[in-house]
Formats: structure tokens, sequence, C-alpha cells
């Protein structure tokens, strides 16, 4: 299995997903044919405008997100 093949029929969520680095991954998961691209972020550092527009893309702007797979602190 090549890359491409890895995300084909595949529903992919991206946190932060509106982001720079985010909506450029989200754009390219969608090239890539997978079946749901789900996009969550609360859009504190960018805008709903910046969010890409496909058909197997979908934005969901939670109120809450309980991440608890990793801490991540800006110093």
């Amino acid at each position: 299995m090549n890359r491409e093949e890895e995300y084909e029929r595949k529903t992919i969520l991206v946190t932060g997903g509106a982001g720079c680095i985010g909506t450029n991954l989200c754009r390219k998961l969608a090239e890539l044919n997978a079946e749901k691209v789900i996009i969550l972020d609360d859009l504190s550092s960018a805008y709903e405008w910046n969010v890409p527009k496909a058909k197997n893309i979908v934005f969901v702007k939670p109120d809450y997100v309980f991440h608890l797979a990793a801490h991540f602190a800006n110093q």
C-alpha cells in the first residue's frame, strides 16, 4: 500500500484544522480521497473562511474538546 492509498475511504479527524498547517493537511487528505475529513477547530487563532471547501470535508466548531492523548504547553 502506498501513501496515497493509505487514506482512501478513511474518516480522519484533524484538530486545529482551520489553522495554517491544518488547512493544508486537510486539503491534501481530501485530494487523497479520504472518505471524510473532519476539521475540529474553535477558531481562536483562525477564521472559518480559511477552512477548505470540499464535499468530503466537514467543519465542527465545538464548545469543549477533551483531548487526552497528549499535553502541549507554549513556552
